[in-house]
């Protein structure tokens, strides 16, 4: 089975012809991607009970071919970086401890690594990339690159994964979300997504799954696929190149099969209550922000070499709490503390990470009211985007939970999302699979504009960070290919 990149030259060639003449500049710019030899330790919604644009008005492909200026990951020394050479799958600790410590004692972790110096190492910053064009561009083409929309069926020709191909062709979403329904086979799964990403074109669409590992993961080993321990099991039994280690080869694995995003790593804090969504199931580093950077930088770092955007969450912050939004309300005023906004901090001021998601999270100070913070402007606008200074992507957890699908409509959800400064809005689609949310939500937004409720300098905004984001991705395919 072909991989599903491999034609991207053509495509990029081809795109370019018909996305240049629309524009009158899509250059996005170059990406500079600095890795330093001592950055190398460097964000997966769960869904209980879940199974397991046209072209012709985006920017110019021109501007996703530059390079100029990107480090390519043969640049950086394979002695400071540890993926090894064995083809063989590593998917647990103790199979990566083994190989990493046969690489000699120059892969020992430093001493001294909880210290604040010490964490500013851990940090290899994305340079930022010149903005998209966003002049002319038609509204709805803007809002559809802001949606993440997930759908059943594994098979491209299947009713609805062909609904979601044309979807991506005719620029209605931005990307796709993967569930374990949707994967059965690495073979299926790159049929699945070489289909979306020719339907994409000149500008990639997003291919979203949640790889965090243990008991939030997609690609299996039972489905054929490596596997993945637990953010817990890592921290608790490897250290953080051992944990690099690992997650390069899960990125390899999941870059080799179409998958462009991965919706992790977990920042949040564990804590001392019953929390059942992340203590309970594993998917934390550790109970400070010294324990959790190191392993969460492995992640991003490993998955950023292979060209995967990841996306650190749940701001702001998800370790305390003691019920679970995929199935209801949460309110974590009582039991939150500044701590937990810490990894985020540190995230945002050192820019590296590629989008940090929000969480369906009422907390005092952060919320609009009663509004979770994925929904409020106090805390996507006020505290993320301007009170960290982060400028990445931001991105809502699933507007399919429990949290949001029981206490908003649908169309006043994502017109929440999109007003409290979202530029990703994402949606499972699977509790009632509706073929027509697309085109419900987009018409609410573009409603929501029309009577001043959004700006629309917003709406280019996230326009712009989302197809330069896509622009890297462009630059690190066509890297890897030559």
């Amino acid at each position: 089975m072909p991989q599903p990149v491999v034609n991207l030259r053509s495509t990029v060639v081809a795109g370019t012809r018909m996305a240049g003449a629309a524009l009158r500049n899509g250059v996005l710019g170059a990406l500079a991607l600095i890795a330093s030899v001592g950055a190398i330790y460097a964000g997966g919604s769960w869904y209980p009970g879940s199974p397991e644009p046209g072209a012709d008005r985006l920017p110019s492909i021109d501007s996703l071919s530059d390079t100029a200026g990107s480090v390519p990951a043969s640049a950086i020394p394979s002695s400071t970086i540890p993926l090894g050479s064995s083809p063989e799958p590593v998917g647990t600790v103790s199979d990566a401890v083994s190989e990493t410590s046969a690489a000699g004692s120059s892969l020992q972790p430093q001493p001294s690594s909880t210290s604040e110096e010490a964490l500013q190492t851990f940090i290899a910053p994305i340079a930022p990339r010149r903005p998209a064009e966003a002049d002319g561009v038609d509204l709805r083409r803007m809002i559809g690159q802001m949606l993440v929309v997930g759908f059943p069926g594994t098979a491209a020709s299947d009713v609805w994964p062909s609904r979601a191909v044309s979807w991506v062709r005719d620029g209605k979403v931005g990307g796709v979300l993967l569930l374990g329904g949707n994967v059965k086979s690495p073979g299926q799964l790159r049929m699945l997504t070489s289909r979306l990403i020719e339907a994409g074109g000149p500008v990639r669409p997003l291919i979203a799954i949640d790889q965090e590992g243990g008991a939030v993961q997609r690609l299996t080993r039972e489905k054929g696929f490596r596997g993945l321990a637990s953010a817990g099991e890592i921290a608790r039994t490897a250290d953080p190149i051992t944990a690099f280690t690992i997650y390069a080869r899960q990125a390899d694995e999941l870059a080799s099969n179409g998958v462009n995003v991965n919706f992790g790593p977990v920042v949040d804090l564990a804590s001392g209550t019953l929390n059942p969504v992340i203590g309970g199931l594993d998917r934390t580093y550790g109970t400070a922000p010294e324990a959790v950077l190191p392993y969460a930088n492995a992640f991003i770092n490993a998955h950023r070499q292979k060209g995967i955007l990841i996306a650190a969450k749940h701001f702001p912050g998800h370790g305390s709490s003691a019920q679970d939004p995929h199935l209801e309300s949460v309110n974590i005023s009582k039991g939150w503390s500044n701590l937990e906004l810490q990894p985020f901090m540190r995230l945002a001021k050192s820019d590296q990470t590629s989008m940090i998601m929000v969480g369906h999270l009422i907390l005092d100070g952060f919320s609009d009211g009663k509004r979770p913070a994925s929904l409020s402007r106090k805390a996507v606008t006020e505290k993320l985007r301007r009170g960290l200074g982060y400028d990445g992507l931001i991105v809502t957890d699933d507007l399919d939970m429990g949290a949001i699908r029981d206490q908003y409509s649908l169309e006043e959800a994502f017109v929440l999302a999109v007003a409290a400064g979202n530029d990703i809005i994402v949606h499972a689609n699977t509790r009632a699979p509706d073929p027509d949310l697309v085109d419900k939500v987009t018409e609410a937004i573009v409603l929501a504009v029309s009577s001043g409720r959004i700006p629309r300098s917003q709406i280019e905004q996230s326009y712009r960070r989302i197809l330069s984001a896509k622009g890297s991705l462009a630059e690190r395919q066509i890297a890897g290919q030559k």
